[in-house]
This record gives C-alpha cells, structure tokens and sequence, in this order.
C-alpha cells in the first residue's frame, strides 16, 4: 500500500498547476497595484489620467454597505447625501457584493483597505475564473494558467482602473461557465431522473452567478443579459430540452429571487424622463470602429497607420488578437478538439460585444439599433458609457485566444523538435500572451478614515437633531468629475459619523441640487436660497476657508447665527427654522 508520504507527493503533483495559477494570479494582482501595497490603509490606486473623485465615490459606496450592513438595511436605498431627497443610493452603482469588505470599514475604521482587498481579489477572480471556464473546455493546464494570467492584466480593467464597479469580470465568467455546464449537463445525461437532478443543480449555479454579476454592477448585468439574449440561444441543446429545460428554469428562478429585491426599488426610483440619458451623451461614450484597433499604451505592439491616442482602447493586444484568429481558423478546418458550440458561443459574444460598443455610432441608414433597444428595453435608457462592452469583447477575445494557445501546444507536442526548443518556444509564446499589454503607470488617491480628526464634524455630530440636514460650503458650480473631489471626501466622513448632507455625487443628480447651484451662483444669500435650506431641514451650515459665502453668512439673518470657528477658519452656522 502507498505511504503517505507517496500519497501527498502525489496530491501535490496534481495538483502544481492550480496551485501555481493562484499564485501567479495573486501574485500580478498584487504588482498591478504596488503603488498603494506601502501603506493600503490610506491611499488607493487610480489611473494617471483618471480623476480622484471616481474612487472616492466606490470607496463611499462601500461605507453605506457597510453601515448598512451593521442597521440592518433599514434605509439601504435612501443614503445620506442630497438630503432631504429621497432613494439616493439608485442614483448610482449599489454594489452590494461589497459588503463582505464590511468587518474592514467598522472594525479597521479604512474604507482603503477594504477597497484595496476587494480590488486584488477581484483581479485574482479574474484570473482564476478564465482558467476554470477553460478547463472545462478541455484546454490544456499551461494554456489555461497563462490565459488566465492574462485576464488579471485584462487591458481594459486597469485602462479604468478607478470605476471599481467594473473591475470584477470573474462573476460573468462564472455565468458563462454555469451556462456551458448547464448545457453539458444535459447532453451528457443518461438517466432522465439524474439528468433532471444535475441540471437543476447546475441552473441553480448560473442563477447564483448570475446574481453575483448584478451585485458586483449592475451595468455589466444589463449588458451581460443583452449579449445572452443574442448569443445564448447557442447553449440550448435543441435536441436534449427535456432535460435542459428544468435546469434553465431554476436559473431564472434563482436569479429572479436574489435579484428582484434589488432592481424593483431602483426601478421605481428611476423613473421618469429625468434619468434618460440624452443622444449626444451616449454618441461621446460609444466606441468608434477604429476603436477596436487601438491598444492601450503599454501595448508592446502597436496598431500601425492609427493614431493610438484619444477615445477607447478596445484591442486586447495583437498577439492575443492573432491567437485568437488561430482558433477560428483551427475551428473553420474542425482542427479544435473542444466542444464546437461553446467555441462558437464565445466567438459570437466577441462579435456582438463589438457591436454594441459602438452604440449611437452603429448607423443602418438611417436607423440606430442603440436606440431602439434603449427604448425598449427596460433600464437600457440610464446607460451611458456604451464603449463598455469592450469589456466583454476583450475577455471573449482572451478566451479565444486561450484556445488558440491550446490549438499551437497540440501542434508543436506532435512537431518534431528538441524537447528544449519545443519549451523555449512555449514559453516565449505564454510570455507574450500573458505581458503584451502591461498596465499603465498609477497614482495613489488619500482615502479618509473614521478615526481621522475633524473638530467641526465631532461638534455637529453631538448637536444635530432628528430629521435634520447639514450644507457644506463651498458647493460645486460646475459638473465636470474633478471639481466634486472634496464633495466625495465630505460624503465619506459624514456618512461614517451618520450626518446626512446635502451635498452628494453620484451618476444622476436630482433636481434640487441644480435649484441650489443656481440659487449660491450670486454669491449672497437670497431669501429664496434661505427658504430652500429651511424648507429642506438644513440645521448646519458648514463654510471652509476661502468660500465666498462666508461673509454672507456672516451677515445673514437674524436665524442664521455663527456657533463655532475653527483654528484653520472653519466655520459653524445654525440655521434656526421660523
């Protein structure tokens, strides 16, 4: 009989590609972030272009789930920001998954670190969903674990490294693997009682991962649902639909469940006119068809004759572009041994996912099919940044290009070459397809904590009554990302004290803030600004230093008193309500 210590040799031989996938994926996830490993308590990453306002606001999003998560989602929709407005929180990506981050905001009292873990844990996801999806294609470990460190450095996730949201891609690639295994399952299947029994197990996983994808963002949902409802008929095994059939409707059943409870509140808050996004604004955010050609900046390859500056950069990287171009080659000459519709179905997805980025910008004459499906479609109406199907059309085309790794390996195993050329040559080929495209340079973005001192908040805090509402000044002007960075700042710590603001950044404002823009542009206080604040229930107002206002409020009237000045010249004012 084997010894034990045989038997964990053995283990430990089986398993040295699983170990080392998760290894090598945490291990470039890490590095991808480096900038913030020092100190990630208290800075996080973001692109050199991108603005800090973008992670400020995900790293407030996690504060609400976590202070929700510790009242119970009692008030999870109505979030303390554009007070006294009603269902804030819709205005933008809820992100509940997040709330598995919540022991590190309440305990550690940083949203950092428990944006940064989520961050490299995501990236990590990533890259160990691409091998499992793989896998169970049937490609080979090495393929497998280099495409999947390949989707940790996906281009487009570190091109937009900032909008948090859209960084987790590994519940999309746990959908579409729930999917393929939904449709194996029942092909597969001998016995119909079995058949039934796998297949609902297997529903119920896409179900699951399904809601994973909405918890994660609910932009990559809707677009995940519309690229099904166009390539998915592919995965239905027309031939074996008694046994499919079950297994589909627990998916739906399970999704419809865990995430209904979701959509229907944001559903209700967003709607009216008001949060259609207009045609010009998605015309700015669709992609281009050359858009498609373009290359991120740390691309070793560029696109020739293109000018690889400006709008979207879709292209995964050339050498994965041409693997890819590999296996369609090798799937038109049936030279694949993997399952043809589940190849098929990924190439399909690439196809529509470019598509589709190009929204507005895809004209038939004079139709635009962005439109209509917009119009119809329920929720398609709010989405602005349509050139995020690139997000899809790069992981589809990683995926293939995976498979076309997997098709050169079979051939160069059945070539007669030296055992050191045939591996001098798979490694080149791995290394190229893993650090085509290296992620862009970062900067680091101060995120603040629950413990950090602001006398001003600590006095309002002891002092604000029930149903009331604080104004920070200055209030921002414009619209443009950059100019709300001290507003997401402001957001984070008033919500961790549990002080609603009137202030707030999200994807839509509503139109009380545009009232009140206008209403501070003069630079004095009108009585109709005055009766605005009071119908409002704001109690406080809060004027920093170098805010044009201050001498206004200083000379208010009667009911506006100055109670407390800060050594840095901050100021406290309580507005008594008539």
């Amino acid at each position: 009989m084997p010894t034990s210590k045989h038997f964990l040799f053995r283990t430990l031989h089986h398993l040295r590609f699983p170990i080392l996938t998760i290894l090598f994926c945490c291990g470039l996830s890490l590095w991808s972030v480096r900038t913030i490993l020092p100190t990630p308590t208290r800075l996080v990453p973001t692109t050199l272009s991108g603005s800090s306002t973008v992670p400020l606001f995900n790293a407030w999003t996690m504060v609400w789930n976590a202070v929700q998560t510790r009242d119970g989602f009692d008030s999870y929709w109505d979030a303390p920001i554009f007070f006294p407005q009603r269902g804030t929180f819709a205005f933008s990506e809820p992100q509940p998954a997040t709330v598995l981050m919540a022991p590190l905001i309440l305990i550690f009292g940083s949203p950092a670190l428990a944006f940064n873990v989520w961050l490299i844990l995501s990236l990590t996801l990533n890259g160990l969903l691409t091998g499992r999806l793989l896998r169970q294609l049937g490609v080979s470990e090495l393929a497998a674990m280099a495409t999947s460190a390949a989707a940790v450095l996906l281009p487009m996730v570190h091109d937009q490294l900032d909008v948090l949201q859209l960084v987790p891609m590994w519940p999309t690639l746990w959908t579409l693997t729930a999917v393929m295994n939904l449709r194996r399952t029942a092909v597969e299947a001998v016995t119909a009682p079995a058949s039934h029994r796998h297949c609902l197990k297997a529903g119920a996983e896409a179900g699951v991962a399904c809601f994973c994808v909405a918890a994660c963002s609910i932009h990559h949902w809707l677009f995940l649902i519309l690229l099904l409802g166009f390539c998915g008929w592919m995965m239905i095994p027309w031939f074996q639909l008694r046994r499919w059939w079950p297994g589909a409707v627990a998916a739906l059943c399970v999704s419809g469940v865990l995430i209904l409870p979701m959509l229907i509140p944001m559903a209700k808050i967003l709607h009216g006119p008001q949060y259609k996004r207009p045609e010009a604004t998605i015309e700015a955010l669709s992609a281009r068809a050359e858009d498609l050609l373009k290359v991120s900046s740390g691309a070793l390859l560029k696109t020739p004759g293109i000018a690889n500056r400006g709008s979207w950069f879709l292209c995964p990287g050339w050498a994965r572009t041409a693997l890819a171009a590999i296996a369609v080659c090798g799937l038109l000459k049936k030279q694949l041994r993997l399952p043809r519709p589940e190849v098929c179905f990924l190439l399909s997805l690439a196809i529509f996912s470019a598509v589709f980025s190009m929204g507005v910008n895809l004209q038939v004459g004079s139709w635009k099919p962005w439109i209509t499906l917009s119009t119809y479609l329920p929720g398609f109406s709010s989405i602005r940044s349509v050139f995020r199907f690139g997000y899809f059309y790069q992981l589809s085309i990683l995926l293939i290009s995976g498979i076309g790794l997997n098709l050169l390996i079979e051939r160069l195993k059945n070539a007669s070459l030296s055992s050191a050329l045939r591996n001098s040559v798979l490694t080149c080929l791995a290394g190229c397809m893993i650090f085509e495209v290296l992620p862009s340079d970062l900067r680091s973005v101060r995120i603040p904590r629950s413990h950090d001192p602001h006398p001003w908040l600590d006095y309002i805090s002891d002092r604000l009554s029930a149903n009331k509402g604080v104004l920070l000044l200055p209030y921002p002007q414009g619209s443009g990302v950059d100019q709300y960075e001290t507003t997401t700042r402001w957001m984070i710590c008033c919500t961790l004290r549990r002080i609603p603001i009137m202030n707030g950044y999200s994807g839509f404002f509503p139109q009380p803030h545009f009232r009140l823009q206008q209403l501070l542009q003069s630079g004095t206080l009108t009585p109709e600004c005055l009766k605005m604040l009071r119908a409002s229930g704001i109690e406080f107002i809060v004027a920093f230093p170098g805010d044009p206002l201050t001498t206004a409020l200083q000379n208010g009237p009667a009911d506006l008193i100055s109670i407390q000045k800060q050594p840095d010249g901050t100021e406290v004012f309580q507005l008594h309500s008539l």
